[in-house]
This record gives C-alpha cells, structure tokens and sequence, in this order.
C-alpha cells in the first residue's frame, strides 16, 4: 500500500496518464483539428527522496498503473524503466539506459560523441517504442549531464520532434546526495560549450535539467521507521556533515579481528546477523564463502557465458 506521500505523486502521474489515454481515445474515434492541436504537455518529474523513502515501491506501482490503463501485449513496451548501471536496472527490472536507447558508451574513459543510429536500427528501435508511453529513469544522480543529453536528442531522433525527450512522459527518480556520475557532472550541470562543440555538435550550451524538470519529493522514510539514531547518521553522511557522534558510533562498529573470528561471532548471533560493509573485494567475497558453507544445503554453481550481441536488439 502506498503511503500518503508516495499517493499524493502517484495520483498526479495516474490524473496526467488518464487525461492522455483519454485524448488518444478521442483522437481514434474523430478528426477534430482542435484535439490534433492539442498542446498538453508532458510529465517531465524529478521524484527525490533518501534511501528508504519507497522511489522503487513507487516505480512498480507507476508500471502497474500503466499496464492497467493500456494493457499492453506480451513484449510490448509502454513503460520504459531504465538505469545507468546493470545492478541499478536489475533492482527495478529495467535495462540500462544505453541498451535500450542505444546511446553511446564511453571507452578507455573517453567520452563518446553523439551519433544517430542507421537507418536499420533506427528501424528496429522505432517498431520496439512504437507505443511508448512514459519512460522512468532511476538512480538518476549517476547520469551525467551529458548522457542527459544524449538520451533527448535519442528520443527526438526516434519519435520525430524536436520537442524535448521526444515529447514523451518522463520521471527521473534518485537522490542526488548518492553517487555521482563516472567520468562526468550531474544532470543539474550546465554542459561546457567545449563538449556541445565537440560532443553533441551545437553551437550552444542549455541547462536540460533546469529548462524541463518538475520537482517532486518522497519525505516518509519508511526503511528506518522506529530507529531514529540510525536515520540522523545516514542523513549526515549523506550531507557530508559528520558529527562527532556519529564519526564516534561509526568507530565503535569497526572490528580488528581476523574475518574468520568476526565470521564465528555473527554466527552465534542466529539469523539475524548484522550487514557487514568492507572496502575490498577479496574480504566480502570471504566472508559470503563462509556463510553459504554453513548453509546446510545443496550447493549449485552456474557458470556465466558472455555473449556479444551483435544484432543491434534493445529487448
């Protein structure tokens, strides 16, 4: 169920989403010159909140609202979630943002220039969105302004107009405290004119995230209901803000044994072993060793295949 906040957002996209299904149900059934002028304007949202506040639970839900207003088919793609990593895709069950719009991906830590698809992939990305309806964008702190960019001049390729994001419906949703983006600025960055000359091939720089972005904000922190000492030191590392509590718990959870004799101690603590946070691969990867062997279960390893795809294919 969603809370009071979460409803308040999820209401505003549901009366937008209703309002255009509407219009389009109009559209089919007449000719009227005043609806095919019809200059409603996108959703273009920026949906923020800390960790814990429910951005994913409300992510599912705006999925679920849209297949309950347009019942798409099997494979057929109405709601687009997508991210700027793997993990971040996975945890939402989207794509990353380069797979599905086929946008241009950095190499040897150089930043790629914009380039428009051929004429074959265009064809296929077109037919893929053809009845695209919102796009959501999470973990949006990890988006550079110039992957911003790139994802706006995509869409305009792909639907046709020079409207922004391809006069599509689109929420942006993440915290912009979290980690930035790799090799670039943050979406509320104005682009250099050096990498518009250079990158997108412009004359002049704008600010996207300025010129189209509605906020919205997600205030219930619903992870850390009932741990308030918890939640004020999450809140001042994630301002960059420690006080001298807070550096002084964070020692205190420090542990100078070895991983195995730290490994016993959670193990006498049963099943409800507190999340361990270390800073090298190596140390996690022991640590989670010895505590599938204490499964008493059937061990099942399965190997991965790389596969390149080479078929330009963004399902």
């Amino acid at each position: 169920m969603l809370n009071r906040d979460q409803k308040r957002i999820f209401d505003k996209i549901k009366s937008h989403l209703i309002s255009q299904k509407e219009r389009e149900d109009l559209l089919e059934n007449e000719s009227s010159r005043l609806l095919r002028l019809d200059n409603t304007k996108p959703l273009r949202m920026f949906i923020s909140g800390v960790g814990g506040t429910g951005k994913s639970f409300l992510i599912e839900a705006i999925k679920c609202l849209v297949d309950d207003i347009w019942h798409p088919k099997s494979g057929e793609i109405m709601c687009a979630i997508v991210a700027p990593t793997g993990i971040a895709a996975f945890n939402v069950g989207g794509l990353t943002i380069h797979r599905l719009f086929q946008l241009p991906i950095e190499h040897e830590g150089k930043t790629a220039g914009y380039w428009t698809l051929s004429k074959e992939a265009q064809k296929r990305i077109k037919m893929t969105l053809k009845n695209l309806k919102i796009i959501i964008v999470d973990e949006v702190s990890m988006v550079s302004n110039l992957n911003l960019a790139y994802l706006h001049m995509r869409l305009e390729d792909i639907f046709g107009t020079d409207e922004w994001f391809g006069s599509k419906n689109i929420l942006f949703v993440g915290d912009l405290l979290q980690l930035p983006p790799v090799n670039g600025r943050p979406v509320f960055k104005k682009i250099s004119n050096k990498l518009v000359k250079t990158r997108l091939g412009a004359a002049n720089a704008v600010n996207i995230w300025k010129e189209t972005v509605e906020y919205d904000e997600l205030t219930i922190n619903e992870r850390q209901k009932g741990d308030e000492t918890f939640f004020k030191m999450l809140d001042s590392v994630r301002h960059g803000c420690l006080t001298d509590e807070t550096i002084d718990t964070l020692k205190s959870r420090v542990f100078k044994v070895s991983i195995h004799e730290k490994y016993k101690e959670l193990e006498s603590e049963g099943t409800n072993p507190p999340i361990c946070l270390f800073s090298k691969v190596d140390a996690c990867q022991k640590i989670n060793e010895l505590m599938l062997e204490s499964l008493e279960t059937e061990k099942i390893e399965l190997a991965c295949v790389d596969v390149v795809d080479e078929s330009g294919s963004t399902a």
